[in-house]
C-alpha cells in the first residue's frame, strides 16, 4: 500500500517518502536529514500502524506543526475515531482507497492550508 501511494503521489509531480511505522514517522521527521519539518507539506498514515498509531501521531505533529495537512487512512471510521480525528483538524479517508480519492484529498489539504 505505501509503494501504491507513493507511486500515485510521485506520478502526479509531488515528492513523496515512505516509512514503515508511526515510530519511524516521527523519528525520520524529527532527526532525518532527508526530512525535516519546514519541508513537509502533507502527511499522510494509517490509523493502524506499529509502535505508534495514526492518531497518536498526528497528536504529535500537530505540537510541532498545527497546520501541516495530515490525512488518516482506515478501515474503520468508528465514531471516537472520527471526533479524534476531527479535533486534530485530520482529515479522515475510508479504505478501499482509491488513487483518484487520494490524489483529489492530497489537493484539497495542500490547497486549504496554503504557501508555507
Amino acid at each position: 500500500m505505501r509503494r501504491l501511494l507513493v507511486d500515485a503521489l510521485t506520478s502526479d509531480g509531488h515528492e513523496a517518502h515512505a516509512v514503515g511505522d508511526g515510530g519511524a514517522l516521527l523519528h525520520e521527521l524529527a532527526r532525518s536529514s532527508r526530512f525535516h519539518w519546514d519541508s513537509v507539506d502533507l502527511v499522510i498514515a494509517d490509523i493502524q500502524m506499529p509502535l505508534c498509531d495514526g492518531l497518536r501521531a498526528a497528536e504529535t505533529i500537530r505540537a510541532v506543526r498545527p497546520r501541516v495537512p495530515f490525512l488518516l487512512i482506515t478501515a474503520f471510521p468508528d465514531e471516537t475515531t472520527q471526533r479524534r480525528a476531527q479535533t486534530l483538524g485530520v482529515v479522515l479517508l475510508e479504505k478501499p482507497l482509491s488513487v483518484a480519492r487520494l490524489l483529489e484529498a492530497t489537493s484539497d489539504a495542500i490547497t486549504r492550508v496554503g504557501p508555507r
